[in-house]
């Protein structure tokens, strides 16, 4: 279990670069308010392969 933790935590700066650079780009394309819904609803379920689908 604490290996497990441990990944999940050094994973944790990855996630964050990945969240900012995601928004980042959207914000910069002025993205609606009801995109950044849609996809933070759909990306959980979303290929990781094929995430740059979900940028404007």
């Amino acid at each position: 279990m604490t290996n497990y933790l441990l990944d999940i935590y050094s994973a944790m700066p990855l996630v964050k670069l990945f969240c900012t650079d995601f928004v980042d780009k959207a914000v910069g394309v002025r993205a609606p308010q009801a995109w950044f819904t849609d996809v933070f609803s759909r990306i959980a379920d979303h290929k990781i392969n094929r995430i740059g689908d979900l940028l404007p």
